[in-house]
Protein backbone atom coordinates (compact mmCIF):
# COMPACT_ATOMS: atom_id res chain seq x y z
CA UNK A 1 0.00 0.00 0.00
CA UNK A 2 2.83 2.40 0.86
CA UNK A 3 4.42 1.81 -2.55
CA UNK A 4 1.12 2.53 -4.33
CA UNK A 5 0.60 5.73 -2.33
CA UNK A 6 4.11 6.95 -3.18
CA UNK A 7 3.53 6.30 -6.91
CA UNK A 8 0.25 8.20 -6.81
CA UNK A 9 1.95 11.12 -5.03
CA UNK A 10 4.74 11.23 -7.64
CA UNK A 11 2.09 11.59 -10.35
CA UNK A 12 0.38 14.34 -8.31
CA UNK A 13 -2.86 12.35 -8.14
CA UNK A 14 -2.90 12.49 -4.33
CA UNK A 15 -1.17 14.39 -1.56
CA UNK A 16 -1.10 14.08 2.21
CA UNK A 17 -1.29 16.06 5.43
CA UNK A 18 1.22 15.22 8.15
CA UNK A 19 -0.22 16.32 11.53
CA UNK A 20 3.09 15.63 13.30
CA UNK A 21 3.50 14.35 16.84
CA UNK A 22 1.02 14.55 19.73
CA UNK A 23 2.03 14.27 23.43
CA UNK A 24 1.27 10.78 24.71
CA UNK A 25 0.18 9.52 21.30
CA UNK A 26 3.37 9.73 19.27
CA UNK A 27 3.46 10.38 15.54
CA UNK A 28 -0.02 10.83 14.12
CA UNK A 29 -1.30 9.14 10.95
CA UNK A 30 -0.88 10.82 7.60
CA UNK A 31 -4.18 11.70 5.94
CA UNK A 32 -4.23 11.40 2.16
CA UNK A 33 -6.52 13.34 -0.15
CA UNK A 34 -7.33 13.52 -3.86
CA UNK A 35 -5.84 16.41 -5.85
CA UNK A 36 -7.46 18.16 -8.81
CA UNK A 37 -5.14 16.28 -11.19
CA UNK A 38 -6.20 12.99 -9.59
CA UNK A 39 -9.87 13.97 -9.83
CA UNK A 40 -9.45 14.85 -13.53
CA UNK A 41 -7.85 11.46 -14.18
CA UNK A 42 -10.62 9.60 -12.31
CA UNK A 43 -13.36 11.59 -14.04
CA UNK A 44 -11.94 10.80 -17.48
CA UNK A 45 -11.25 7.14 -16.70
CA UNK A 46 -14.74 6.55 -15.29
CA UNK A 47 -16.56 8.93 -17.66
CA UNK A 48 -18.14 10.94 -14.87
CA UNK A 49 -18.42 14.67 -14.11
CA UNK A 50 -15.48 15.89 -12.05
CA UNK A 51 -17.98 17.77 -9.83
CA UNK A 52 -19.29 14.40 -8.62
CA UNK A 53 -15.88 13.69 -7.03
CA UNK A 54 -14.52 14.99 -3.74
CA UNK A 55 -11.07 16.54 -4.11
CA UNK A 56 -9.05 19.34 -2.50
CA UNK A 57 -8.01 22.54 -4.26
CA UNK A 58 -5.27 23.12 -1.69
CA UNK A 59 -3.67 21.28 1.21
CA UNK A 60 -6.26 21.10 4.02
CA UNK A 61 -5.38 22.07 7.57
CA UNK A 62 -6.00 19.60 10.38
CA UNK A 63 -4.77 19.76 13.94
CA UNK A 64 -7.69 20.19 16.29
CA UNK A 65 -9.87 17.40 14.88
CA UNK A 66 -7.29 14.84 13.69
CA UNK A 67 -8.46 11.95 15.91
CA UNK A 68 -12.12 12.80 15.38
CA UNK A 69 -11.73 12.97 11.62
CA UNK A 70 -10.10 9.53 11.46
CA UNK A 71 -13.05 8.02 13.34
CA UNK A 72 -15.54 9.88 11.14
CA UNK A 73 -13.85 8.65 7.97
CA UNK A 74 -14.05 5.06 9.26
CA UNK A 75 -17.78 5.42 9.96
CA UNK A 76 -18.36 7.12 6.62
CA UNK A 77 -16.55 4.31 4.78
CA UNK A 78 -18.73 1.80 6.67
CA UNK A 79 -21.89 3.67 5.61
CA UNK A 80 -20.79 3.72 2.00
CA UNK A 81 -20.04 -0.01 2.07
CA UNK A 82 -23.25 -1.19 3.73
CA UNK A 83 -25.62 1.18 1.91
CA UNK A 84 -24.05 0.95 -1.54
CA UNK A 85 -26.21 2.42 -4.31
CA UNK A 86 -29.03 3.25 -1.89
CA UNK A 87 -26.86 6.04 -0.43
CA UNK A 88 -28.29 8.88 -2.50
CA UNK A 89 -26.76 11.98 -0.89
CA UNK A 90 -23.73 12.21 1.36
CA UNK A 91 -22.30 15.45 2.83
CA UNK A 92 -19.45 15.02 5.35
CA UNK A 93 -18.41 17.94 7.53
CA UNK A 94 -14.86 17.98 6.15
CA UNK A 95 -15.99 18.61 2.57
CA UNK A 96 -16.32 22.30 1.67
CA UNK A 97 -18.81 23.80 -0.80
CA UNK A 98 -19.07 27.34 -2.11
CA UNK A 99 -22.01 29.20 -0.60
CA UNK A 100 -22.53 32.91 -1.20
CA UNK A 101 -18.91 33.42 -2.19
CA UNK A 102 -17.55 31.57 0.85
CA UNK A 103 -16.49 27.97 1.34
CA UNK A 104 -18.54 26.28 4.06
CA UNK A 105 -18.84 22.76 5.49
CA UNK A 106 -21.12 20.75 3.22
CA UNK A 107 -23.11 19.42 6.22
CA UNK A 108 -23.76 22.92 7.60
CA UNK A 109 -27.26 24.29 8.12
CA UNK A 110 -28.61 27.20 10.14
CA UNK A 111 -31.36 27.06 12.76
CA UNK A 112 -32.52 30.05 14.82
CA UNK A 113 -29.61 32.07 13.46
CA UNK A 114 -27.08 29.51 14.66
CA UNK A 115 -24.91 27.35 12.39
CA UNK A 116 -24.90 23.59 13.08
CA UNK A 117 -22.27 21.34 11.51
CA UNK A 118 -23.05 17.64 12.09
CA UNK A 119 -20.48 15.05 11.08
CA UNK A 120 -22.56 14.18 8.02
CA UNK A 121 -25.93 14.67 6.35
CA UNK A 122 -27.11 11.88 4.07
CA UNK A 123 -30.16 10.40 2.38
CA UNK A 124 -31.04 6.79 1.64
CA UNK A 125 -33.42 5.56 -1.06
CA UNK A 126 -35.58 2.63 0.04
CA UNK A 127 -38.85 1.18 -1.29
CA UNK A 128 -39.32 4.10 -3.65
CA UNK A 129 -38.86 6.73 -0.93
CA UNK A 130 -35.98 8.91 0.20
CA UNK A 131 -35.11 9.16 3.89
CA UNK A 132 -32.89 11.77 5.54
CA UNK A 133 -30.33 11.32 8.33
CA UNK A 134 -28.15 13.53 10.50
CA UNK A 135 -25.01 11.73 11.70
CA UNK A 136 -22.90 12.48 14.77
CA UNK A 137 -19.77 10.47 15.58
CA UNK A 138 -18.42 10.86 19.10
CA UNK A 139 -15.42 9.46 20.85
CA UNK A 140 -15.35 12.09 23.61
CA UNK A 141 -17.94 14.63 24.73
CA UNK A 142 -18.79 16.15 28.11
CA UNK A 143 -22.37 15.89 29.30
CA UNK A 144 -23.12 19.62 29.05
CA UNK A 145 -21.83 19.76 25.49
CA UNK A 146 -23.88 16.67 24.63
CA UNK A 147 -27.07 18.21 26.05
CA UNK A 148 -26.48 21.41 24.07
CA UNK A 149 -25.84 19.49 20.87
CA UNK A 150 -28.98 17.38 21.30
CA UNK A 151 -31.05 20.50 22.03
CA UNK A 152 -29.80 22.03 18.77
CA UNK A 153 -30.75 18.89 16.85
CA UNK A 154 -34.18 18.85 18.50
CA UNK A 155 -34.72 22.43 17.37
CA UNK A 156 -33.55 21.63 13.83
CA UNK A 157 -35.89 18.62 13.65
CA UNK A 158 -38.81 20.58 15.09
CA UNK A 159 -38.35 23.46 12.62
CA UNK A 160 -37.74 21.12 9.68
CA UNK A 161 -34.40 22.79 8.92
CA UNK A 162 -32.38 19.56 8.63
CA UNK A 163 -35.07 17.99 6.43
CA UNK A 164 -35.13 21.07 4.18
CA UNK A 165 -31.35 20.94 3.83
CA UNK A 166 -31.68 17.41 2.42
CA UNK A 167 -34.90 17.93 0.49
CA UNK A 168 -36.86 15.29 2.44
CA UNK A 169 -39.97 15.32 4.61
CA UNK A 170 -38.29 14.28 7.85
CA UNK A 171 -34.95 13.18 9.30
CA UNK A 172 -33.61 10.85 11.97
CA UNK A 173 -30.59 11.75 14.11
CA UNK A 174 -28.05 8.92 14.31
CA UNK A 175 -25.20 8.75 16.86
CA UNK A 176 -22.20 6.41 16.77
CA UNK A 177 -20.48 6.37 20.17
CA UNK A 178 -17.92 4.37 22.14
CA UNK A 179 -20.05 1.93 24.09
CA UNK A 180 -23.36 1.13 25.84
CA UNK A 181 -22.55 3.54 28.67
CA UNK A 182 -22.35 6.44 26.21
CA UNK A 183 -25.63 5.35 24.63
CA UNK A 184 -27.22 5.57 28.07
CA UNK A 185 -25.80 9.09 28.52
CA UNK A 186 -27.44 10.10 25.25
CA UNK A 187 -30.75 8.56 26.32
CA UNK A 188 -30.71 10.48 29.60
CA UNK A 189 -29.70 13.74 27.91
CA UNK A 190 -32.48 13.44 25.31
CA UNK A 191 -35.22 12.40 27.72
CA UNK A 192 -36.99 15.78 27.79
CA UNK A 193 -36.52 16.71 24.11
CA UNK A 194 -39.90 15.86 22.59
CA UNK A 195 -38.95 16.58 18.92
CA UNK A 196 -36.39 13.75 19.07
CA UNK A 197 -38.90 11.07 20.07
CA UNK A 198 -38.87 8.28 17.48
CA UNK A 199 -36.08 10.18 15.70
CA UNK A 200 -32.94 9.61 17.82
CA UNK A 201 -30.96 6.39 17.38
CA UNK A 202 -27.50 5.16 18.33
CA UNK A 203 -25.03 2.31 18.22
CA UNK A 204 -21.46 1.69 19.30
CA UNK A 205 -18.30 1.61 17.17
CA UNK A 206 -17.88 -2.09 17.95
CA UNK A 207 -21.34 -2.92 16.62
CA UNK A 208 -20.32 -1.63 13.20
CA UNK A 209 -17.85 -4.49 12.97
CA UNK A 210 -20.15 -7.15 14.38
CA UNK A 211 -23.33 -6.28 12.46
CA UNK A 212 -22.48 -4.71 9.13
CA UNK A 213 -26.02 -3.52 8.36
CA UNK A 214 -27.80 -0.18 8.51
CA UNK A 215 -31.34 -1.46 9.16
CA UNK A 216 -33.24 0.12 12.07
CA UNK A 217 -33.14 -3.12 14.06
CA UNK A 218 -29.37 -2.61 14.50
CA UNK A 219 -29.78 0.87 16.00
CA UNK A 220 -30.96 1.46 19.56
CA UNK A 221 -33.81 3.93 19.94
CA UNK A 222 -32.69 6.59 22.41
CA UNK A 223 -35.76 8.83 22.64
Amino acid sequence: LGEVLRKLEKRDFIDHVSPGVAPGAGRLHFIYYLTKRGAEFLAEANRVDIESLSWCESKPSLGYDHAHRLICVSVHVWLSRVLGQSLATFRPYYRKVKDGGRYRHSSRFVVAGMAIVPDALFTVEHDGGRFGYVLEVQNEKKRNAMVDQLANHALAVNDGVAADALGVDDVAVMYVVNNARDLEKLRNAAGTLAPLRERLFGRSFESLKGEPRFSSSNWERLA
